[in-house]
C-alpha cells in the first residue's frame, strides 16, 4: 500500500471535519454531546467528536491529526479505521456520561486524537521503537499536567475527554496485539506479521 493510499482514511476524516465546520451553530448544536438529551438522540455520542467549539478549536485538531498521519499513521484502511474512530468516540463519550456527571456538553476529536495516538505508538513500535515510546511517554506526561496548566482556548477543555479517549486507544490496541499474537501462533511457521499497519 502506498503513502497515497495510507492517507486516504486520514484526508475523508479531515473532509468530514470541514464540511460539518461549515453547517452552522443552528445544526452543530444538534450533533453535540448533550448529557440531558442522549437517551432521546444517541447519535450525539458519536457526532460530538466531528463538530468543534470554534475555528481555532478545528484547526488545532486538524493539524493534530495531520501530524499523526506524518508521524504515526494509525487511521490506515477504511473499515479498520471506521472501527477505531467510531470505537474511540463511543468510549469517550459513553465514559463522559459514566464517570464525570459534570460534564453536560461537549464537542471535538481531541478525545479520540488521544486514543489514535495511544494506538499508534503500540502498533508502529517495533518499527520505531524510539520515537513511539517518547510519544507515548509525552502524551502521559501532558494528560498529567494539562489540568494544572492555563487554557489556550477561548472556553473549558474537557480533560476528561482525553484521559478517556487514551484509555479507549491502549484497550484497542492491546486487542490488536492480541489478535495478531494469535495469528501468529496459528499461522504453524508461515510470515505472518504483528504489524498492524500491513493487515486490514
Amino acid at each position: 500500500m502506498n503513502w497515497k493510499a495510507e492517507a486516504l482514511p486520514t484526508v475523508a476524516l479531515f473532509v468530514v471535519l470541514c464540511i460539518v465546520a461549515t453547517l452552522g451553530t443552528e445544526y452543530a448544536s444538534l450533533l453535540e454531546y448533550r448529557r440531558s438529551l442522549l437517551w432521546g438522540e444517541p447519535w450525539r455520542l458519536l457526532t460530538a467528536h466531528l463538530v468543534h467549539v470554534d475555528g481555532q478549536h478545528l484547526l488545532g485538531n486538524l493539524v493534530a491529526l495531520c501530524a499523526l498521519q506524518a508521524f504515526l499513521p494509525t487511521l490506515q484502511g477504511f473499515r479498520r479505521s471506521l472501527l477505531l474512530v467510531t470505537t474511540c468516540s463511543l468510549a469517550v463519550s459513553l465514559c463522559l456520561y459514566l464517570f464525570s456527571p459534570e460534564v453536560d456538553w461537549f464537542r471535538g476529536l481531541s478525545g479520540v486524537l488521544h486514543g489514535l495516538i495511544v494506538v499508534g505508538c503500540f502498533v508502529h513500535w517495533r518499527r520505531y521503537p524510539v520515537m513511539c515510546t517518547a510519544a507515548f511517554v509525552l502524551l502521559g506526561f501532558k494528560l498529567v499536567v494539562e489540568p494544572m496548566l492555563p487554557s489556550t482556548f477561548n472556553f473549558s477543555v474537557v480533560h476528561d475527554a482525553h484521559r478517556y479517549g487514551a484509555v479507549a486507544g491502549l484497550m484497542f490496541a492491546i486487542a490488536i496485539l492480541a489478535r495478531y499474537s494469535c495469528c501468529v501462533k496459528d499461522a504453524s511457521g508461515s510470515a505472518a506479521s504483528t504489524d498492524y499497519s500491513n493487515h486490514d
